[in-house]
């Protein structure tokens, strides 16, 4: 799908240079032959606290189980500038999800994301969600919204994690609620987070590529939402869904952006139109992280 500003496909379940895929893939702006992205809201996960791969049956990967080859993917083109993404149940999961990409002139997708679970497979009262961006080169931070602290100002927070799979995700403020895994659960991205550290006040990040243009990506999914980095190249998102019930329909919407003109500024008056909010004035440059040792 081509735009004024970029392009990019919406791809199924195909084998690419960093594996199964689904989302959208290969951002380019116009006149550049390398890739941006090699793949934006690429849905990764469905977990809970207590299963994961192996500890019940060796025989399914259920972590990564949206971007395995038995769970089928359909592409739909809607019209030249939408495209719906369809998932039918996941094997394990049960998880059905519909994704629709919208694009909004030169440098904006819009994203509605709906799923349910078809059977009641999650052993906790929650399940999350985990979607994946990579840049085309690794170690680069991400930026949000937050505070350094209770009752501290807002400010642009530097969001780098040290290591993979280290105090990788950042809370909002109003999180509900710190989830809970099961002892024996491994580590991994979703279950490292960033407590006693920074927190985000508002669900909107952006990431600088390295070859000039920004990346950035707002939700509207409030407390339930979830910012997570790798320093191996990954800008993530996770949602938490909460009182999960069989057959209800969950809806997460969000605004990926991407352009040589964007800046911190007009990445927030781009969210508070958008989703409504007003955000305080925040000051220009990011404040560094300070990833634990």
């Amino acid at each position: 799908m081509d735009t004024e500003g970029f392009s990019f496909k919406a791809q199924g379940n195909v084998q690419e240079e960093l594996g199964e895929h689904n989302g959208l893939g290969f951002f380019r702006l116009p006149g550049r032959q390398r890739e941006l992205i090699f793949s934006a809201w690429n849905l990764e996960h469905v977990f809970d606290g207590v299963q994961h791969e192996g500890n019940l049956d060796p025989r399914h990967d259920r972590l990564f189980e949206p971007r395995q080859p038995e769970a089928v993917m359909d592409v739909f083109k809607l019209t030249p500038t939408q495209v719906v993404l369809y998932q039918k149940p996941t094997p394990f999961w049960g998880l059905e999800s519909a994704t629709r990409f919208s694009a909004r002139g030169g440098d904006t997708i819009d994203v509605t994301f709906s799923a349910r679970l078809t059977r009641p497979t999650p052993k906790t009262d929650w399940v999350g969600l985990f979607w994946a961006t990579y840049p085309s080169m690794p170690g680069l931070p991400l930026y949000f919204p937050g505070r350094t602290g209770p009752q501290e100002p807002l400010v642009w927070i530097e969001g780098r994690s040290r290591d993979h799979m280290v105090r990788s995700t950042f809370l909002h403020e109003s999180d509900p609620g710190r989830i809970d895994f099961a002892t024996d659960y491994p580590d991994k991205l979703f279950t490292t987070t960033a407590v006693a550290r920074e927190v985000f006040a508002y669900p909107v990040f952006y990431g600088v590529l390295p070859e000039g243009p920004t990346f950035a990506t707002m939700l509207d999914g409030g407390g339930d939402v979830r910012i997570t980095h790798s320093p191996l190249s990954a800008w993530d998102v996770q949602w938490i869904i909460h009182g999960w019930q069989v057959g209800a329909c969950y809806t997460l919407r969000a605004r990926l952006l991407l352009g040589s003109g964007l800046t911190a500024a007009s990445i927030i008056e781009n969210y508070e139109l958008w989703s409504g909010e007003d955000v305080p004035e925040l000051p220009a440059e990011p404040v560094p992280s300070n990833p634990d040792p």
